[in-house]
């Protein structure tokens, strides 16, 4: 019986599916889903949300980014709309260029509409603490952005603010 539940353990380990596994001493399997996250961002902050999405796949979260995701000759709207459906939460990079993006201006409107979405858009105003662009609407102004500078340990922040709704 323990060589059967140390194979099983050691089969369970093995990422093989996006959920992470664990055998729990009452030999229930137990799982905690892996919280997938979207970073909406324009494509001239294309290194910088790269960046973003290697910090939060180090911290263990599934990361969406259309860089990595879509390819010449996919369908970019389809595969847009099925990671909007299948992530948990949205982070969208908010620079100068964002607003000349009309993908980041849907994805936030999608985020905001969206019963899927509620309470779960983080936005990172990326630039000097007291620079924000001028054409951010007020609305996203008031949903409590993480505003950074883009240095190394600004990205904690943001890996924190994601961890207060895995909880």
């Amino acid at each position: 019986m323990r060589e059967a539940h140390r194979q099983l353990s050691l089969f369970l380990s093995f990422d093989l599916c996006p959920v992470l596994w664990r055998i729990e001493p009452s030999r229930r399997i137990a799982y905690t889903p892996v919280m997938q996250v979207f970073i909406s961002h324009s494509s001239k902050d294309k290194a910088v949300a790269q960046r973003l999405a290697h910090r939060l796949t180090e911290s263990g979260l599934k990361v969406w980014i259309p860089e990595d995701e879509i390819f010449p000759g996919d369908n970019w709207a389809k595969k847009v709309g099925a990671a909007l459906e299948e992530s948990d939460i949205m982070v969208v990079l908010i620079t100068p260029h964002a607003f000349e993006s009309e993908w980041v201006k849907e994805e936030i409107q999608y985020a905001l509409t969206s019963e899927h979405y509620h309470g779960r858009l983080i936005l990172v105003f990326l630039g000097h603490k007291t620079d924000l662009p001028a054409d951010v609407p007020w609305i996203l102004r008031k949903l409590s952005p993480v505003r950074i500078e883009g240095h190394a340990e600004d990205w904690r922040q943001v890996i924190d603010k994601i961890a207060t709704f895995a909880n």
